[in-house]
């Protein structure tokens, strides 16, 4: 009896029925994956309400001819690669939305959110001390959050 496929098996486990489908199965997930983290991304920056109010007041600049071309490009850029980024720190968002006004430069902005990116990780060490003081977490526990909160 003689089958046909491809393969010099004549059919027995060869072509796309043996290495062929898995690996072609392997990389639709693996496309599968990069798609939805990229859309997953992409959707939440554009329905988020406070990085929205940021783009269209410098959107107006822009349109208004209140600012250049390459400042509203850097504006834009520097504000939309940092969209969610501390998001709930109202000063932080207040200071974006003050640079979205162009009422600080790039220099400045940066600066400014450095300085209050660490001082909000004083305080946060502050309160982790606090906490250890107490024994309410562990050594382990202390040296763990201390380090996430440095490398934040």
């Amino acid at each position: 009896m003689m089958r046909y496929g491809l393969g010099t098996n004549h059919g027995y486990a060869t072509g796309w029925a043996s290495g062929g489908t898995i690996i072609l199965i392997f990389l639709m997930v693996i496309v599968s994956i990069a798609v939805f983290s990229f859309s997953n991304d992409y959707f939440k920056k554009k329905n988020h309400p406070k990085h929205n109010k940021l783009l269209k007041i410098l959107e107006d600049k822009y349109i208004n001819e209140e600012i250049s071309d390459d400042d509203y490009i850097e504006r834009n850029s520097l504000l939309d690669d940092e969209y969610l980024l501390h998001s709930d720190n109202p000063a932080i968002m207040q200071l974006k939305e003050q640079y979205a006004k162009c009422e600080i430069d790039s220099r400045e902005y940066i600066k400014r959110k450095k300085e209050l990116s660490e001082r909000r990780n004083q305080f946060a060490l502050d309160i982790l001390r606090e906490r250890y003081a107490k024994g309410e977490i562990s050594s382990e526990e202390f040296r763990k959050i201390k380090a996430d909160i440095q490398y934040d």
